[in-house]
């Protein structure tokens, strides 16, 4: 089996599915803005063959798919990505030749994929299947992002002892956790205190862990990052954001949070002996996360 991909900005739509369905080949349709992440997904999968497309030509992509197929071979089209154009067009070829075709949407915390059979009459049947877990945090990385490297420092102060302690309770509790993401290239730009994904799952999240202060530099900063990180040129639509902090954040910061799309997570606090969470606050930063993430 072949699948056929139209890659649009945002890699997940087309990585879970592949990952899912596992073709010996596929076949990559990008526009010149989307050559990024096709190139992304061509070094993770190293199985692909990447055609450029004009992505408002309908009549253009289907001469391209003409030339592409081979009448020997089973197809399966995904219509998720690129352009409403690109996917009009593969929706066209799928019913002229009666392939199957999928479509990915993430519905709630679960990922979907709507799988559909032209059937001989041309009738269409489908099937909604919830895909298992595919991924890990480096691969959602690559699939995002040129390059990335882990920025670890053996500065100890108490912002770091903050963060090793949520960091470490979120791997004992079912969470896969790197810490202290740097994209390459992109010098002191963007820095991320951690990238957090539920184990079992493939719903990833990006989080700024800052100690408060009284002037909220700290959490104010930690949205700027999570804004950047969250655009479509770094990890975009998909990832989750939270902010997490010590004290209990003003109503303007958390307003200006949640403007951003960003979880605040605040009065997690520490016990005043050692560097260790309390249980409160460990149950309360567990469930939140939980809930965006599962």
């Amino acid at each position: 089996m072949i699948m056929i991909n139209l890659i649009g900005e945002q890699p997940i739509p087309n990585l879970l599915p592949i990952l899912y369905f596992n073709p010996p080949k596929n076949i990559i349709l990008y526009s010149d803005t989307t050559l990024k992440v096709g190139e992304r997904l061509e070094k993770i999968l190293d199985n692909c063959k990447k055609y450029e497309v004009e992505p408002y030509n309908i009549q253009g992509i289907k001469n391209i798919l003409k030339e592409i197929l081979d009448p020997s071979e089973e197809y399966i089209f995904n219509i998720t990505g690129g352009t409403k154009i690109m996917s009009v067009a593969l929706y066209q070829v799928a019913l002229e030749n009666k392939f199957n075709f999928i479509y990915f949407q993430s519905e709630g915390n679960q990922s979907i994929l709507y799988k559909y059979k032209v059937n001989s009459d041309s009738s269409i049947t489908n099937e909604k299947i919830i895909l298992p877990e595919l991924i890990n945090i480096d691969i959602y990385l690559r699939a995002h992002l040129p390059d990335y490297i882990t920025n670890n420092s053996n500065e100890q102060n108490i912002g770091f002892n903050y963060e090793k302690s949520i960091v470490d309770i979120l791997k004992r509790n079912n969470f896969e956790v790197t810490a202290n993401i740097k994209p390459k290239g992109e010098g002191n730009q963007l820095e991320i205190d951690a990238v957090i994904r539920l184990k079992g799952t493939n719903r990833v999240g990006i989080a700024e862990i800052k100690i408060g202060d009284q002037k909220e530099e700290g959490p104010k900063k930690g949205i700027d990052q999570l804004a950047l990180a969250g655009q479509r040129e770094y990890l975009g639509t998909y990832t989750q954001r939270f902010l997490i902090t010590s004290r209990v954040l003003s109503k303007q910061i958390k307003e200006l949070a949640i403007a951003h799309r960003i979880s605040v997570i605040d009065e997690i606090e520490q016990n005043r002996n050692n560097n260790n969470l309390n249980e409160q606050s460990i149950k309360k930063l567990l469930q939140r996360i939980k809930e965006k993430l599962s």
